[in-house]
């Protein structure tokens, strides 16, 4: 071999390990840049999935602050309307005990009442005490029970009072006791029927 055909077929074989190394330098070059961008891909995904949990996180936390204010707001809503409906009722009451007190059978409950207080006392001493409203019917009610009947000097909205002067029992038959009694209570249960069904 001639030097010329040596120096090339040195130069080829230089070339060919040069082309070697340098095949072998990219390989790992790109090895080394696809993990580098699978790292950066799956450190992005991270982040993203995070920032995912956390905005659906935050939207769960508004919603349910969302949902808690309108609880709050029906709630009360429902306690407002609960009342007006309470009083409304109350007052349709009280009307109607304003014209049962007109009847005679208001009167013949007064008298029933009386009795009660006599049955209860046996033969303790005791005082009936009349609502002021009613003053117009103590005569005829003393006549009727046949016992003294005084006028009270408190308005109890009808009905009577009697105390058992012995033991300082008070027989409370009044109109107001009763409807106080009923407001405490009373609820509406048609509404939490409604809830049920």
């Amino acid at each position: 071999m001639e030097l010329q055909e040596r120096l090339q077929y040195f130069a080829q074989e230089v070339n060919q390990d040069i082309q070697v190394d340098i095949d072998e330098e990219l390989k790992n070059y790109q090895a080394s840049l696809d993990k580098d961008f699978a790292n950066y891909q799956a450190q992005l995904d991270q982040r993203y999935q995070k920032q995912a949990l956390d905005e659906r996180v935050q939207l769960e936390k508004d919603n349910n602050k969302v949902i808690a204010q309108d609880q709050i707001r029906l709630q009360r809503d429902l306690y407002l309307r609960n009342n007006e409906l309470k009083a409304e009722i109350f007052d349709q009451l009280k009307a109607a005990l304003a014209d049962y007190k007109q009847s005679p059978a208001y009167f013949d409950q007064l008298v029933a009442m009386v009795k009660s207080v006599q049955n209860f006392a046996e033969n303790e001493d005791f005082i009936i005490y009349l609502d002021k409203s009613d003053s117009g019917l103590l005569d005829q009610l003393e006549a009727a029970s046949g016992h003294p009947i005084r006028p009270s000097d408190r308005e109890f909205f009808g009905g009577l009072r009697g105390v058992l002067t012995d033991r300082q029992i008070l027989l409370d038959y009044s109109f107001a006791s009763f409807i106080q009694l009923q407001e405490e209570n009373f609820t509406i249960e048609e509404v939490a029927q409604a809830y049920d069904h």
